[in-house]
């Protein structure tokens, strides 16, 4: 989500007269877009931002500083008297206003704060500049109604707005015919999408009826509102791939209650089968939490014993972050760091082993993979499959952007390797 959001804002600004570089000594404009779901990423930001504004001259010239995106909304007031050398504190809301909020800094020569939510912006088409030339994200939808107790994308992204159908598939139509294959619709519960006479299997049928699009992906979905109807529809759809997103988060469900998940971890595994049952080779992947205020040995045991059981493709495991205004961030932040630490190192080796016996068993086999680019060897290519996996590749640079068929030779945890079939 804020990489399609950093898009948007290269888009604005290129659309009233900007040039994107990549050289802050150059820059007139230095916009750090931020992420507040866990702490590590704000410090990141933060990091970045000193190592900026140090590099950056301190004349005249001196460039304009943006925090944007979700801490910006977060901390708002905070950032400005933090870092005084800051001069706009935007938030993903107000990014659309981005010119003339510029515009008023240059000309007043006074910090400007937009913090304030508002919503009719999602319903509007922008200009994007996407990072790839294959692959596009596109957003279908921007907040959460879920208030999960140890999440803060409520309180900085808002309620759930979703966009009107037709100009997202205005968009994806306009990205087709740039030659865009795949495109992945974004929202922080796409099983939420409504707008108003349409849900996300109706998108979804939508964007598959486009002519010249090749491959659909979305995420990130919540496992109370997977549907039946929603999984029957992937199944029956040519174009969605064979990949979804279900974030776990915890295998004990006194910890799901905790985190306000609306779930339990039977409920949860009964969706992984009827997942496989209905779209079969279907890749599963997921987001677990450890460390969560309160997690006992038993709770983490649970956790092991569900993923064992759903045998995900792939999972991100997070040390649990106090979020300061979540309900979970009033608790006691009462899980020591270092069992944390080995915590999540045990969920990544029962991975890492769950990954490299699925991939095993894809040796031998022919998969179609939507060739991206160079590898970082530069002599091979390198794509993904319809499950995500990546796929290395030998053969020419003339495949890039093309759906090739590849026989899978050896692999290495989640990554393939193969050649031209």
């Amino acid at each position: 989500m804020n990489t399609y959001d950093s898009e948007v804002i290269a888009g604005i600004l290129h659309a009233n007269g900007y040039q994107q570089i990549f050289d802050p000594k150059d820059a007139g404009l230095i916009i750090i877009n931020t992420c507040s779901v866990r702490k590590h990423a704000e410090e990141r930001a933060f990091a970045n931002l000193w190592d900026l504004y140090h590099e950056a001259p301190k004349t005249a010239k001196k460039p304009i500083f943006c925090v944007a995106g979700c801490t910006a909304k977060k901390m708002g007031k905070e950032i400005l008297k933090k870092y005084p050398f800051v001069d706009i504190v935007v938030s993903p809301s107000n990014l659309y206003d981005l010119p003339k909020i510029i515009a008023t800094c240059q000309k007043t020569k006074k910090p400007q704060l937009q913090i304030e939510d508002k919503i009719g912006y999602i319903k509007k088409n922008f200009p994007v500049i996407h990072t790839g030339k294959i692959k596009a994200l596109v957003t279908i939808m921007q907040g959460c109604d879920n208030y999960c107790s140890y999440c803060v994308v409520p309180f900085v992204r808002g309620k759930e707005i979703s966009r009107p159908i037709k100009n997202i598939v205005t968009e994806i139509k306009s990205l087709v015919k740039k030659r865009y294959k795949e495109v992945t619709l974004l929202g922080q519960n796409v099983n939420s999408y409504r707008d108003g006479k349409n849900d996300f299997t109706d998108l979804l049928k939508r964007v598959n009826a486009i002519p010249g699009l090749k491959r659909i992906r979305f995420m990130t979905n919540h496992p109370k509102d997977m549907s039946d109807k929603l999984i029957n529809t992937m199944a029956k759809l040519d174009k969605v791939c064979r990949h979804v997103h279900l974030p776990l988060q915890s295998g004990s469900d006194w910890i799901l209650t905790k985190m306000n998940r609306g779930y339990t971890t039977a409920h949860f595994l009964g969706l992984v089968r009827e997942l496989r049952q209905a779209v079969p080779g279907i890749t599963i992947t997921t987001d677990i939490i450890v460390g969560f205020p309160g997690e006992t040995e038993d709770n983490f045991r649970a956790t092991m014993e569900v993923a064992r059981q759903a045998e995900f493709d792939a999972a991100f495991v997070f040390k649990y972050s106090p979020r300061p205004g979540t309900n979970a961030g009033l608790l006691k932040d009462s899980v020591p760091a270092e069992i944390k630490q080995s915590r999540l190192e045990k969920v990544n080796r029962l991975q890492q082993e769950t990954a490299l016996r699925i991939s095993r068993g894809l040796i031998g086999k022919t998969l179609e993979v939507l060739v991206e680019d160079l590898a970082t060897d530069r002599k091979h290519l390198f794509g993904k499959t319809a499950g995500y996996r990546t796929v290395v590749i030998k053969g020419p640079a003339n495949c890039i952007g093309k759906l090739i068929p590849v026989k899978i030779t050896a692999c290495k945890n989640w990554t393939l390797y193969g050649k031209l079939s």
